[in-house]
């Protein structure tokens, strides 16, 4: 698939539609037996989250996840507009160095990190949508805001510096914007 993607980067003109052709056929490659794994990653992973709200975290993020990817296979939507190709390269940049160092952690048989990378696409390229949504909790009862077409995020600026975190990614403004 990074392959692919790469290619796009050569056309003097990227779509949303050609990102969103070579993203579904990799999705529509996944099986249900990929999504139980993933579905069992996520909850393994949600042992480390806060105590007071991991079964709401965990039931938001494991539905969105399989939602999200459920989207990207069936989305016969037309998406004619161009992307702009720096912020097309540096996107496939971040995804392939995170996709690759956690690759490195899990088996092969796990696609997991693939399903993130295309669910990370689909929703910051193609959708223009915060990658967390809207109902994911926070520390502290925070989450993501939605206001006057802008989303907003409560722990964009702590995670910024983490070079696995997708917040450079994400179109989520930092919620301090929000307060000014």
């Amino acid at each position: 698939m990074f392959i692919k993607l790469r290619a796009l980067a050569n056309e003097d003109n990227i779509s949303k539609n050609d990102i969103l052709n070579i993203i579904q056929e990799t999705a529509r490659s996944m099986t249900f037996y990929d999504e139980m794994v993933a579905s069992g990653y996520l909850q393994r992973e949600g042992q480390y989250i806060q105590k007071s709200y991991r079964e709401e975290y965990l039931k938001v993020t494991i539905k969105y996840f399989l939602d999200r990817l459920k989207s990207i296979k069936n989305d016969n939507n037309d998406y004619p507009e161009l992307l702009d190709k720096n912020q097309f390269i540096d996107c496939i940049n971040i995804l392939e160095k995170q996709y690759n160092s956690q690759i490195v952690e899990l088996s092969t048989s796990n696609k997991t990190p693939l399903m993130y990378t295309l669910i990370s696409i689909y929703t910051t390229l193609i959708l223009e949508e915060s990658i967390h949504p809207l109902k994911m909790p926070f520390p502290a009862g925070e989450n993501i805001i939605y206001k006057d077409g802008i989303y907003y995020c409560p722990v964009k600026h702590n995670q910024l510096s983490n070079p696995t975190a997708l917040c450079k990614l994400c179109i989520a403004k930092e919620i301090e914007l929000l307060e000014k």
